[in-house]
């Protein structure tokens, strides 16, 4: 798992292709998430929230709040997906720690994070949590492993090749850019000079003498 996620960071993009289903119950704004109540595992010990609560701060920890409005609202569902599948404690549904669950940032984490933006970039989050209240993606009739990525270098991994075969994670061609993925391409320049080191390079009794 620590594998797959340190690979799999960020975003709303989600290998969930076959006989997947989106799963919601029609409700006043909220209705659900608000009664959905979780036992999340912090650093201090296993907390009672609602799904309403711990949501916002999963998904802005998770993706930033500048994002798009759909990508904001995709990712809450599969942050809500992953939160109701999660299996991984005795003691909780779920952790705040990025390596084995999802992200979370608490409030003082964001305002540390967003400065001044807070008031903005919270009212992002929350709104696209609210918008997907509920929803949440299925295969046959149980919420999925929704693992999701920033990046697939071209296309997704299949679950067999990382976990377990699961019909509905299964390898698809995800075309990606420099343009579409920040940080997927970095470039860095240096003067010739800069490789003329005082290195002894020797394989096979070859010796690259100094520059």
């Amino acid at each position: 798992m620590t594998i797959m996620r340190h690979f799999l960071r960020w975003a709303a993009v989600f290998a969930v292709l076959t006989a997947v289903f989106w799963a919601f119950a029609p409700s006043e704004a909220g209705a659900v998430d608000s009664q959905t109540v979780l036992t999340v595992l912090t650093e201090e010990g296993p907390v009672s929230m609602t799904m309403a609560e711990y949501l916002p701060h999963a998904v802005a920890g998770e993706m930033p709040a500048s994002f798009g409005t759909e990508a904001l609202k995709a990712q809450a569902v599969a942050a809500r997906t992953y939160a109701l599948a999660c299996a991984h404690h005795q003691e909780a549904d779920v952790c705040t720690d990025s390596g084995c669950c999802l992200a979370y940032l608490d409030e003082q984490a964001l305002r540390d994070t967003w400065g001044d933006d807070y008031d903005t970039c919270w009212q992002a989050v929350a709104e696209a949590v609210a918008a997907t209240d509920g929803e949440y993606l299925t295969y046959e009739g149980q919420a999925i492993q929704a693992a999701f990525h920033a990046s697939s270098a071209g296309s997704t991994e299949s679950s067999e090749a990382v976990w377990a075969a699961l019909p509905y994670l299964v390898s698809v061609a995800s075309p990606e850019s420099s343009a579409d993925v920040p940080g997927l391409v970095t470039t860095a320049a240096f003067p010739p000079r800069s490789w003329r080191r005082p290195w002894a390079w020797k394989t096979s009794g070859m010796t690259l003498p100094n520059g």
